[in-house]
Order: structure tokens, then sequence, then C-alpha cells
């Protein structure tokens, strides 16, 4: 064999053996991630978030008894019971297999795990439609999945993975097409982005700028070569799959306010809260709130924990080949998009960055790419273990109490309990001082009216006046109130003149149940 066919034969064998290590790490990784699902698989919905877990849980457990699935009904803020945000993609996937036999909330975390992890999937299309090298996938799914922000709310009651997964079918897809992918391209990418866009569209807007990215390039090409006329009935197609995802989502936006608004809570916050809760004030996107307490301590110490000063070198390891250097610069680019779109809600919400975190975790993934092509595979392993065990580590200190926590002896899944119990079945709740949260009713298993903290003091006085108009035909059983975080102010006396008089059907921590009548 010539000197020319060794260094061939062992510059493959050591390919193949980079995969081979790679691929085991990958392996590893998802094993642990499945651990860490199974360790808190079935625990009550209340560690982190659980107002916005049960939430979602409550509107599953109601489409599973033949609740409507578009105007979908999430009772929790009383009659009428439908107060639609999202369209309930994964709530109705969750319904659906919780029907096979598995306890809803196991249900609701095994779903969510799987789009997790499903994610690999569309994630190994795009590279291979960017013409990525090999290993340059394995590198960033390794991160993707020992994420600490991901291996916590992955096993969550949450749409987060759920719309990420869609997202990035759609980015994948598009990519593809744009790539001379055939219609059958097209086709899955306009599906996959109108799932994305009606499952959540807060977190489509980062995927909707690398696409138009991707366009642009294809248009750019197409005009240097002097073949924009022949490709504008491509160019046009692709315009056409940037462009649905956005009209769906505006047109499901306006359905779901049209519906919402025959609720007085729902209505309120519409007219009230919502424009300003989602998109934010001017300041709030160039303060050093955002900047530095979200983006830099919060979301890049969730990204990489411990290790996060090593990834930043990593990020700017991906200036060493232009493959990855203009790749890296788009997917930092789309990690800051959300927080320019929707400042509060992720000063408000750290599950919120489930929707672009994947993209400065590809940032550095490509940044051990980088290394790896220039022939320095040892120097990116080592960076790689080491980003992997900051990882873990922070894990560890962060959240892997809260997998193995005890939250049974919570004064609000006790006295659910108890309203479960001493209530008939179809009958319904008046909760207070748990402002609109789903837990109680959850629990309970019952419709009901939590009198959000937030509504104006006329709105309490009607409710202490006449509970049953605020529940429509379902009669009112019980009272549960929950002292702690209950209005301190003048409503106290309207809580109290509520209750006055009422047998004491059960107590626990801050919370009583109250019969719904008087003696």
């Amino acid at each position: 064999m010539t000197q020319a066919g060794v260094a061939v034969n062992r510059s493959f064998r050591t390919e193949v053996s980079l995969d081979w290590v790679l691929t085991g790490l990958l392996a590893l990784a998802i094993l642990f991630a499945v651990g860490v699902l199974c360790l808190g698989l079935f625990q009550p919905l209340l560690d982190l978030y659980d107002a916005r877990q049960t939430q979602t849980a409550v509107t599953a457990y109601w489409l599973m008894r033949g609740g409507p699935i578009f105007a979908y009904e999430t009772p929790i803020v009383g009659f009428p019971w439908s107060i639609p945000f999202e369209f309930p993609l994964y709530q109705f996937i969750v319904a659906v297999v919780s029907k096979a036999g598995i306890p809803l909330a196991a249900a609701g975390r095994i779903v969510s795990f799987v789009f997790f992890v499903g994610c690999l999937w569309p994630l190994r299309v795009l590279f291979r439609a960017l013409k990525f090298d090999n290993f340059a996938f394995a590198c960033v799914s390794i991160l993707f999945v020992l994420c600490p922000l991901y291996l916590f709310w992955s096993r969550t009651f949450m749409i987060e993975t759920c719309a990420l997964f869609f997202c990035l079918c759609w980015l994948a897809y598009f990519a593809r097409y744009l790539a001379g992918g055939t219609l059958a391209s097209a086709a899955l990418a306009l599906i996959a982005g109108a799932l994305a866009a009606v499952a959540k569209f807060t977190t489509f807007p980062g995927f909707a700028v690398l696409g138009g990215l991707l366009l642009l390039k294809e248009c750019h090409a197409a005009w240097a070569a002097g073949l924009l006329a022949k490709r504008l009935r491509s160019i046009l197609l692709a315009l056409l799959i940037l462009a649905v995802p956005l009209l769906i989502a505006v047109a499901w936006t306006i359905y779901a306010e049209a519906v919402g608004r025959a609720n007085e809570i729902r209505a309120w916050l519409t007219n009230t809260y919502l424009t300003e809760w989602a998109f934010g004030i001017w300041e709030q996107r160039i303060g050093s709130r955002l900047w530095r307490d979200v983006i830099l301590h919060r979301s890049l110490t969730q990204s990489f924990g411990y290790a996060k000063p090593i990834a930043v070198v990593l990020i700017a390891a991906t200036l060493l080949r232009r493959q990855y250097a203009y790749a890296g610069l788009a997917a930092i680019l789309a990690f800051l998009v959300p927080f320019m779109a929707f400042p509060n809600l992720h000063f408000q919400h750290e599950y919120y960055q489930a929707a672009n975190t994947i993209f400065i975790l590809a940032a550095a993934g490509l940044g051990f790419a980088s290394i790896i092509g220039t022939g320095r595979r040892a120097l990116g392993l080592v960076f790689l273990l080491l980003i992997s065990a900051g990882q873990l580590d922070y894990f560890k200190s962060t959240y892997a109490g809260l997998l193995t926590a005890d939250f049974t002896a919570r004064p609000d899944f006790r006295i659910a309990e108890m309203a479960r119990a001493q209530t008939p079945p179809g009958s319904s709740l008046l909760v207070i001082g748990r402002d609109w949260s789903a837990t109680v009713g959850y629990y309970a298993q019952r419709k009901s009216l939590s009198v959000a903290n937030f509504m104006p003091f006329e709105y309490w006085q009607r409710v202490a006046a006449q509970p049953q108009k605020f529940l429509g035909p379902v009669p009112l059983a019980a009272v549960v109130v929950c002292t702690d975080y209950a209005p301190k102010d003048e409503r106290k006396n309207l809580i109290e003149q509520l209750v006055g008089g009422h047998r004491v059907l059960g107590e626990t921590g801050d919370c009583t149940l109250y019969a719904a009548e008087k003696g």
C-alpha cells in the first residue's frame, strides 16, 4: 500500500472511532435523561411553576372527558370554562396517551420527554441539509440532551418541548427543501410550521429568523448565478412556507380571543395586561436586567451549568472554520430574538428559554465541530467532557432535589384531596387565596372559579354576593380559602362574610374547606 493510501486509511479509522466515541456519549446522555424522567415520573405536578403545569394538565383532564377541542375548557376561572390561549395540541396527545391506561400526570411527563428526545431527528435532518460534518450533529446533540434547562423541563407537564419539536421540524424540512428537496419536504415543512405556530407561537420567532436567513442565502445564490427567474417558483413556495405559520398564528389568536372574551377574567386580562405582559416595553430590551440577569446569569448558566466560561470560548471557536462561523453567528442571533420579542415573558418565566436555548447550545456545539475539524480531536473531546460535566454538576445542585421531593404535604394538594372526597362529581368549587392557579381544581377534579387577586374589588364583591352566578350550571359544593396568599386589603372582609357561618369540612395548613351553604 502506498504512503498516501496508508494516510487515508488511518484518517478513515480515526473518523470512524471518533464517530463511535461521540455516538456512545450521546447514548449515555440519553440514558441519563431517561433516568431523570423515571425518577420523578409519578410525582404531583407541584415542583416549579406548578400553576402553569396544572393549568396544562387540567385542560388535558377535561379533554379526556369529552370537552371541545378548539374552544377547549380550562375550568379554573369560572363559567364559561373556555379561555383558550395556545391550541391544545400537546394536551390532546397527552389525553390520548392517558386513555391507554397511563396516569395523566405521568402521561404528560412522558409525552413532553418524547418530544424532547424526538428533537434529535429534525436536528439530524437539518444538519444534513446544511451539509455539516457528521460529528457536528453528535456534538450539538450531547450538549442539548445534557442541558440542565431541558433535562428538567422535558419531564414536566408543559407544552415547551412539543412546540420546540415542531419548530425544529419546520426549519429542518424548510432547509431540506431549499437545498434541493422535493415537494414532500415542502409539504412536511408546511404541516410542521402550522402545528408549531398554534402549539406555542412564542417559540417560533427564532426559527423564523433562521428560515428567513436561509431563504435570503438561496435568493442571493440564485441571483449571483443568474438563475433567479428560473428558481422563482421554488422561491415563492419557500416564501409561502415561511408565511403560513405566521398567518395561522394570527388566525388562531383572533379566534382564541373571541372565545375567551366570554369569560370575565380572560376578557379583563386581554383588555388590560396581555399585550404589555407578552411584548414588554422598550426599556426592558435595553436594560441591564435582561442582558445581565436573564441572558448572562440565568440563561447561559442553565444552558452550560458551571462550564459557562468554557462555552463562551467554544462559541468563539466557530470562527476557526467559515462553514461554522456563519452558522454560529446565525444561532446567536436566533438565541437573542425571543428575548427581544418577548422580554417580559423571559423575565417572569425561566421555562420560556426552552424556545431559544437550543440555539446557543448549537453555537457551542459547532465550536466543538470546528476544533475537531481542524484536527484537534483530543482537545475537542476534552472541551466536550468538561462542559458536559459542568452541565451535570449544575443540574445536580439546582434541580436534582426536586425529582425526589415530597409535595403531598402541601396544603393546596391536601385540601384538594379533601374537596374531591367531600363533594359530589359534577359539582364545582370556589377557590380563594391561590390567585388563578389550577392546583386545587386539578387535584380536586372539579370545575372551579379560582378568584384571581388581580381582579378589581367590584368583581370580588359580585363573586361574594352571588358565587353560583360565576359557575354557570355546575352547582357550587364547597369553598376553599387559603389565607397565606389571600388578599389582605378590603377584600379580606368580603372573604370573611362569604364563609361566615359555613360548616368547616376540612383544614390543612393555611387552607380551609367550607360547605357551600350555611349551617
